[in-house]
Order: structure tokens, then C-alpha cells, then sequence
């Protein structure tokens, strides 16, 4: 029996408004409305999506974490709002993590089980791209319930007036990554004739080349050479000079500039469906060397700013490096356009092939709508969102909103960082003060005003940058990796490392010293396999509760692995007795529920019936 207020609500969803009656009800049978609590995660960034999402009731946030580390809210969900309907029938990646802010019951129909109806199937009006914005008129609601009125859009642009909608700037939350912005994924002659190193059936998804800078930087030279040297031919007053000069600049530097362009052009950075690889095609001696890893094989991508760089802080270039189980295998590459995308872009890719071949990587939860590692319990056993979302002012240790345990460097290594420029800036107060008093600077009459300021100004800046230099040195520790990050202003360096919580074999915490010992803090080194060099975290406060969190975790991690792993076996019982026929209908039914592994979290439910309450009704209608 179809629940009838359900069927309506799908009716006047505008992806199944031209359904029949017996299609929608099929649909209703597979959908699924759970209730959640504040700080439930529905799904994360670059997790496979599953299916289609609308919110009944209460409140939740799309959040955005860019390829610099900084996160944004990329939309606020309120009730009737729906998204994600392009992922009924494409395999595509979530582009934001979806966060409960408040109290919520949740409309979810799989994309599994929604490819899974049986013959005639209904075809929804969805386009076949993901949803981007639009604005045309919204065609009118055939019910008094509030629907959103457009296919094409994630959100609803006229919500009721009491909860009005926040939009982004740009709408589509769910779509293919796009690591660089100004090319194409895969260049077009490539598209035309199949690269001999690729192997057969395989698909090429992205290749990029190091970026234009490294060719204009090494043709600089070259090009100055070669328009003298056609300067000098044309003002040489002697024919036979100008035609010497003409030819040799022609053939010289006209000769290394293209040397310089094919050099550049024939490097790539490729990744497929099964591999990356490093291609390198040498033109001096015709001939092509390639480095290869699957992309199963990937546990840790370290992308960063060239250090003492400023010109990869204004284009966006920077190094990529990925690493193996053992660094003989690791890939490189210099001068990597949006090195951030790419590292979205490849574990993108590395998660899809698992979710394709079954299989669960170190430190995945794959098809998890609640995340039981993502906040701690209070004393109810509720899971309940983080106090602190972004840290206080002179936080040394904080959660984020995802539920990440973060650790900056101790108070002490920001005092260390600050005193040189209070010192100055208290010398140029000094200055401007009491200046007029000593006979020295009273003779430089208004000139000792004017460097006392401009030092005053220059100090402000070094102490801003100190400031900044320490807030940003960041040592994140997530559920699935921990990520190293260290940002100097000064120093012009950015540098991203992120490793897989299972790939640590060992945890050492040190605190050497009186002072350290006092102040309890000091550093953390995470040994790795197949890596012979340590990942520290240095100066953080409490070495040894840092390193009780990286166990817990771990920990954490592998019981997942572990009730993963005995579902599926559950799972592989429960077939072999179906196609014996040895299970009754209300057995087969139960088994086939997903596993629940948040204890926290209600039952999903079942289909052809969604859980209902009384406090919280699944489809919320308007009063009359």
C-alpha cells in the first residue's frame, strides 16, 4: 500500500508531474524518508552521488570546501526544496557536503534502486546534463503544498515568503569536477586518434600539461635574441649582414623557441578510468617515456604553490605529487595548473572506479547517510554538531562543521612569530612620540615624523603576516585522512599534504625540554607504509592527546571496515538462500536492509512505506 500523501508529493515535483498513477507508485516503493538530527551528514564532497533529495521538514546546509582548503556555504536547504535530480540517471560526484542544521525529515529515492524498476520503468523529465541555472517563469504549483517549479534548478528561486530560499551564485551542486577552467578535459586531437599508450577500452578523463608560465618563462630568452637579431638585419646598412642576421636568428633562436613550444606541448599529466600516468614525449631523441600507477593504488596526493614563488600565487600553478605504497612508484609534476582541482579531480576519480568494482578503500564508508566517527555523542548518545565551528581567536585546538578535529601550532610559536614586529612597531611609536626630545632625531625636524610612520605602517604589516603565518599552519584529522597544511605569507609557500588514516603504521609524540614540558606541547610524527619519511605535526599543544585521536580514529575506522565486511557477508548469504528459495518474503524483505551503522541513526524505511511521526509528518502541508 503506497502512502497516498506521498505519491502526491512526488506528483507535483515537475520530474514526475506527466507520470501515471502506477509509475509514480512506483517510485513512492522505492523512495525513502528517514528523520535526522543536527550535525547528520547526508553525504560529503566528491562522495559518488546516490540519488534524489528533497527536504521535507526542518533545515540543512550545502557546504563548499575549494581547492585552497577555505570552505563556504553554498546554499541554505530549507523544506519542499529538492536537488540532485540529474543523479537519478547519470553517475555523478556531489560537489558539496550536505550538513542537518536542524531537526529534518528527508525524502531519498536511490539511483540504485530507482535503475532497478521493473520494465516500463518511468523516464523522468530531468535534462540530460546536471542541473544548472535557470530563469524562466516557473509554471504554477497544482497543489496547495509548496513544490519547487522548475527541473533545471536545484532550488526553488519562490519559496514561501516565512522561509525564503538562499541561493548561490551558481546552482548546480551536482556535477563532474572540472580541475582547470580554461580546457577542455581531454584535447581534442587526442578525442580523434587514440594515444598509443593508452590500452584498449580504456577512457581518458583528464590531461593537463604544465602550465603556459613554464613556456613563456624558458622562451623569454630566446625571443629577445631572435626580434635583435631582426632588429640589427633590418638597420644594418650591408645586405650580406642583414641576410646573415636574418637567417641565423630564423634558424637559432627561432629554432629554440620551437624546440621550447613541442617540449612543453608533449608533457602531460594523465588520468583515466584505470590510471595515472606521467607522459613525456622527448623531442630530441623522438621517443616516448611514460610512468604509470592505478588509480587504486593512489593513498596520498600532496599538490602546493611553488615556494618563493609570487607569480604561482596570480596564475595558479603549482606541484603534484602522488604517492604509492612505496615511493619508488610516486608520480610528479612541476608547474601543474589549479594543482588543488587536480587532487579534487583524481580522488574524484579514484572513488568512483572502487564504487564501481564493490570495493571499500582504507578509510571509506561508501554509502553511509550518517557518518557515526563525524560527532562526538553527548550524554543522551545523541550525535550532536560541533560547539566550535571554526575555532576562537587564539584557538590552539577546535572542530570544524565537519566534524574534523583541527590542532594549530602552540601560543607559544605565534608569541615567538609576533615579538620581532611588536618590537619594531613600539620603535616607531617611540619614534613619532618622543622624537621632538632627543637631539638626534629633532634635528631631522619632519623627516623623523615621516619614517617613524611609514616604519609604524610597515611594522602593522609584518605583524598582520606573523599573525596570518601561524593561523594557517592547520593539522586537520578527518574521519578517512589528515591533512598537513602550511600557508606562509612571507615566505610565499603553500603546501597541502593529505594521507590516509590507514596508511599510519606508528604514532611517536615527543616533548623535549623544560619549557615544552611545561607548556605541554611539542611534536607528532606519523610513520607510513612504504615511506620512509615521517609526516610531523610540530608544536602542537598536548602531543600525546593528538596522538590518542589519530588511534581512536583508526580504531573507528576499522570497525566500520569490520560491520561492512560482515554485511556483506550477511548480504552474500541472503542471495544464495533467494536463489535457492530457502527465504520466506518477510525474511528476504528484512534482510535486505542496509546495515545501520550509526546506532544513533532511525531505521531507513522500508519500501513502500516511509516512516512517519506524529511530531514530524513526512509531507508537510500548508494550513488553510
Amino acid at each position: 500500500m503506497r502512502d497516498p500523501q506521498l505519491i502526491a508529493a512526488l506528483q507535483r515535483l515537475p520530474i514526475f508531474a506527466s507520470l501515471p498513477g502506477y509509475q509514480l507508485a512506483r517510485v513512492a516503493g522505492v523512495a525513502r524518508v528517514t528523520r535526522h538530527n543536527p550535525g547528520d551528514i547526508i553525504f560529503r564532497q566528491w562522495d559518488v552521488a546516490r540519488g534524489f533529495y528533497m527536504l521535507l521538514s526542518g533545515a540543512g546546509q550545502l557546504i563548499q570546501q575549494g581547492s585552497d582548503g577555505g570552505q563556504r556555504v553554498l546554499a541554505n536547504v530549507q523544506p519542499n526544496q529538492f536537488f540532485n535530480d540529474a543523479a537519478l540517471t547519470q553517475e555523478l560526484v556531489e560537489q558539496a557536503t550536505f550538513v542537518i542544521v536542524q531537526t529534518a525529515v528527508l525524502l531519498h529515492i536511490p539511483r540504485d534502486a530507482y535503475l532497478a524498476l521493473p520494465t516500463g520503468a518511468p523516464q523522468t523529465q530531468a535534462p540530460i546534463s546536471a542541473p544548472g541555472p535557470s530563469h524562466g517563469t516557473p509554471p504554477p504549483a497544482p497543489a496547495p503544498s509548496h513544490t519547487p517549479p522548475q527541473q533545471d534548478r536545484p532550488f526553488d528561486p519562490t519559496p514561501p515568503a516565512q522561509q525564503p530560499a538562499q541561493l548561490p551564485e551558481q546552482s548546480p551542486v551536482t556535477h563532474p569536477p572540472q580541475p582547470s577552467p580554461n580546457r577542455s578535459a581531454v584535447p581534442a586531437r587526442f578525442q580523434a586518434h587514440r594515444p598509443t599508450w593508452l590500452n584498449p577500452g580504456e577512457t581518458l578523463r583528464l590531461m593537463i600539461h604544465r602550465h603556459w608560465w613554464v613556456m613563456v618563462r624558458a622562451a623569454f630568452l630566446p625571443a629577445v635574441i631572435l626580434a635583435a637579431m631582426i632588429v640589427g638585419a633590418i638597420l644594418s646598412p650591408i645586405p650580406f649582414v642583414s641576410i646573415v642576421l636574418a637567417g641565423l636568428a630564423l634558424v637559432i633562436p627561432g629554432g629554440l623557441l620551437i624546440y621550447i613550444y613541442f617540449d612543453w606541448r608533449n608533457d602531460w599529466l594523465v588520468i583515466t578510468d584505470e590510471r595515472v600516468l606521467r607522459v613525456e614525449q622527448q623531442v630530441a631523441r623522438f621517443s616516448v617515456e611514460t610512468q604509470e600507477v592505478g588509480l587504486l593504488s593512489v593513498q596520498a596526493v600532496l599538490a602546493t604553490l611553488r615556494p618563493g614563488d609570487p607569480v604561482s600565487r596570480i596564475l595558479r600553478y603549482g606541484d603534484v605529487v602522488i604517492s604509492t605504497a612505496g615511493s619508488a612508484g610516486n608520480i610528479s609534476m612541476d608547474f601543474v595548473p589549479h594543482p588543488g582541482r587536480v587532487k579534487d579531480y583524481l580522488f574524484h576519480q579514484r572513488d568512483m572506479k572502487a564504487a564501481k568494482a564493490g570495493i571499500t578503500l582504507p578509510g571509506r564508508k561508501p554509502d553511509e547517510h550518517n557518518d557515526p566517527l563525524t560527532f562526538p555523542p553527548d550524554d543522551t548518545g545523541r550525535r550532536v554538531a560541533p560547539a566550535v565551528a571554526g575555532g576562537g581567536l587564539f584557538s590552539m585546538k577546535y572542530v570544524n562543521q565537519r566534524g574534523e578535529q583541527v590542532y594549530r601550532r602552540h601560543l607559544m610559536v605565534w608569541a615567538r612569530h609576533i615579538f620581532w614586529p611588536i618590537l619594531f612597531i613600539l620603535g616607531c611609536l617611540f619614534v613619532l612620540i618622543f622624537g621632538w626630545r632627543i637631539e638626534a632625531l629633532a634635528d631631522l625636524g619632519a623627516l623623523a615624523s615621516i619614517g617613524g610612520f611609514i616604519g609604524l605602517v610597515i611594522g602593522v604589516i609584518w605583524l598582520y603576516l606573523a599573525d596570518w603565518d601561524w593561523r594557517h599552519d592547520l593539522y586537520i584529522i578527518g574521519d578517512q585522512v589528515i591533512t598537513l597544511l602550511s600557508q606562509s605569507p612571507l615566505l610565499l609557500q603553500f603546501r597541502e599534504d593529505q594521507i590516509l588514516i590507514q596508511r599510519i603504521h606508528n604514532i611517536e609524540a615527543e616533548t623535549t625540554g623544560l619549557l615544552r614540558s611545561l607548556l605541554d606541547y611539542g611534536d607528532v610524527r606519523l610513520l607510513l607504509l612504504g615511506d620512509e619519511t615521517p609526516k610531523v605535526f610540530r608544536d602542537v599543544p598536548g602531543p600525546l592527546g593528538v596522538r590518542e585521536e589519530i588511534s581512536r580514529r583508526q580504531r573507528a575506522v576499522k570497525e566500520i571496515e569490520k560491520q561492512i565486511e560482515n554485511q556483506q557477508q550477511v548480504d552474500a548469504v541472503v542471495n544464495q538462500l533467494r536463489k535457492e528459495g530457502m527465504l520466506p518474503q518477510q525474511q528476504r524483505d528484512s534482510a535486505q536492509q542496509p546495515a545501520n551503522l550509526n546506532p544513533n541513526q532511525p531505521p531507513a524505511a522500508p519500501s513502500g512505506q516511509p516512516v512517519m511521526t506524529r511530531q514530524t509528518p513526512p509531507i508537510p502541508r500548508r494550513r488553510v
